[in-house]
Parts: C-alpha cells; sequence; structure tokens
C-alpha cells in the first residue's frame, strides 16, 4: 500500500495535476488515515482528503441533462459474450447425452482424441492421466453449471473434462 501512495503522488506531480506542498499534505494525510481503526472514521478521513465534484443544484440547466446510455451496436461484436448471460425464457436443451466410444481406450490422457458412435469428436482436456483398458466403452457426457463438459465412464469408474471439436 505504501508503495502505491507513492507512485500515485508521484504520478499526480509528474503531470502537474498536485503541487508539491499538496502532494505531501495527500501523502500525510493518506498515511493518517490508514491508522484509524474504526472504519467509518476511517472512511470519512479518506473522503475528507479526496473530495467529490460539486452538485448543481436542481432546477439549473447542468441538473436536467440526462446521460443516455449509448445504443447497442448491430455487429457481430455486440453479441460477444452474451451467450454467458442465462435467459430464463430460453430452452437450453439436454444437459447430458450417452454413447460409446470408438475402438479400444487403454489410457484416458490430456490431448487425447475421442470419436463417439454418433460421429462427435471430443478432446480430452483433463490433466490426469487414468488407465482405462476398455473396448468401445459407453459414456455420458454432462454439461457443468459452468458450460463445461464432463466425460464420465462406468468402467472404469472415471470423469474426465472434454471439449467438443466436431
Amino acid at each position: 500500500m505504501r508503495r502505491l501512495s507513492r507512485r500515485a503522488a508521484g504520478a499526480m506531480l509528474l503531470l502537474g495535476l498536485v503541487p508539491t506542498a499538496q502532494a505531501d499534505k495527500l501523502q500525510d494525510g493518506y498515511k493518517a488515515c490508514r491508522t484509524l481503526s474504526d472504519a467509518s472514521a476511517r472512511l470519512a478521513c479518506f473522503d475528507d482528503l479526496m473530495p467529490t465534484p460539486e452538485v448543481a443544484p436542481q432546477g439549473t440547466a447542468a441538473a436536467q441533462v440526462q446521460v443516455t446510455p449509448p445504443p447497442a451496436p448491430a455487429t457481430a461484436a455486440g453479441s460477444f459474450g452474451s451467450e454467458a448471460i442465462r435467459k430464463e425464457q430460453k430452452d437450453e436443451g439436454p444437459t447430458s447425452m450417452q454413447a460409446r466410444l470408438v475402438g479400444t481406450i487403454e489410457t484416458l490422457s490430456k490431448g487425447q482424441r475421442y470419436s463417439l458412435d454418433n460421429g462427435q469428436v471430443w478432446l480430452n482436456i483433463n490433466d490426469r492421466d487414468v488407465y482405462a483398458n476398455v473396448q468401445n466403452p459407453e459414456v455420458t457426457i454432462e454439461k457443468n453449471f459452468v458450460g463445461s463438459y464432463w466425460m464420465l465412464l462406468d468402467k472404469p469408474s472415471a470423469r474426465i473434462r472434454v471439449r467438443r471439436i466436431k
């Protein structure tokens, strides 16, 4: 904290925003506020150090100006990340599916690709290896609450994180 306050004071001095005497006063006040144990007194002390801007009285032209947010862009960038917003009306579809892995699986290791009998291909993104030695095992792929997927095998009992790639 002490280093940060010196940096902030130094930045203000470099920018010419605060004269040297005021910077020293600000730094001394900051140190004094930090020593207060009562939270409300400490907050009041910091508020006194950094005064808030003046508010225009009611009825003046400045008080009547209303700020409206800019309209949302109609481009693809405007919808970036919107898939993470949970919509109550939207049907989210199934949260799990069952299929069979195609072929013999000896170990489940990070980076391996698994083809399912339904044509999907999944990538193992789990950090630990699991010894399996099974042929065409039945798996369940579940979606968890944050949107990642788990592949569950019955024999051997294993649960690995996967991502669909095809």
